[in-house]
């Protein structure tokens, strides 16, 4: 797979493909009923594909990831002590790049670091949010140790301290990275996150006619997104870009999520 090669959506049913083909005709476009970048584009409903990094992808050149990506993701910290090695690197590539991006924390709830703790540090090394980045910070939450300590409640509220006090330092919402899987089980559903963060949703593999995807009936439908009403990025899997060497994880945002405001910043809608 590689960035920019494949459609946005598969094959449609007969109604929606025909209302589809007509509003291709009015936008002057190919009737192919097929919902790709500028058909999105004409409908003002654009995706855009993005990746996210840390030091695992070595050096980067950002001048050739800007002319394929609209967006990144850069992690920048990891519990209480680590910085990722290449977070400012990365960071003004970025920028002299022409990419919009936002910086990441990789949570570590599970060696009993507080939300605070890990916030602090994050807010430390990162400073403050530049008028031309994403505007928005990230949340990688994945260890599924941590649920062998604790109850879904706190949980949740570990992951609601951090979201709010970013959003209350960015102004913007949180992104919060999350996988499928572990949304379900370990959240169960999120509960009010969703009112204090962003869904950045992770699911690789599903496949409706597999007998797994059948047994795991949460993939791929409309519980997957938990108590979200809609996902605003979703990391489907991983791809090849210009300018990074060996493989990067590809994102897509939802259409119309990524927005330009009226000052010139990028924005996550939500």
């Amino acid at each position: 797979m590689r960035i920019g090669a494949e459609p946005f959506d598969g094959i449609f049913g007969p109604a929606t493909a025909l209302v589809l083909k007509r509003a291709q005709c009015d936008c002057g476009l190919q009737p192919t009923g097929v919902a790709d970048n500028d058909t999105l584009l004409s409908l003002g409903i654009p995706v855009y594909a993005g990746i996210d990094v840390s030091h695992h992808q070595g050096a980067i050149d950002w001048t050739q990831v800007g002319r394929v990506v609209g967006f990144a993701f850069i992690k920048a910290t990891e519990a209480v002590t680590h910085d990722d090695k290449l977070f400012q690197a990365n960071r003004t590539g970025a920028v002299l790049g022409g990419v919009p991006a936002a910086p990441y924390h990789f949570a570590r709830p599970d060696r009993g670091n507080t939300a605070r703790a890990e916030f602090e540090h994050f807010q430390r090394i990162v400073g403050r949010l530049l008028p031309c980045e994403l505007q928005t910070v990230g949340l990688d939450i994945e260890k599924w140790a941590w649920s062998k300590k604790t109850t879904v409640a706190q949980r949740i509220d570990w992951l609601d301290e951090w979201c709010d006090r970013a959003a209350q330092w960015t102004g913007e919402r949180t992104t919060l990275y999350v996988g499928t899987a572990f949304l379900h089980f370990v959240l169960r559903g999120g509960k009010r996150l969703s009112k204090s963060a962003l869904l950045w949703s992770k699911d690789y593999k599903y496949d409706p006619s597999t007998k797994a995807a059948a047994a795991r009936g949460w993939f791929g439908d409309r519980n997957a997104l938990g108590n979200w009403d809609e996902y605003t990025l979703w990391q489907v899997g991983q791809t090849r870009c210009p300018g990074i060497k060996g493989d990067v994880d590809l994102n897509y945002s939802a259409g119309g999520a990524l927005v330009l405001d009226a000052n010139g910043r990028m924005r996550l809608r939500g």
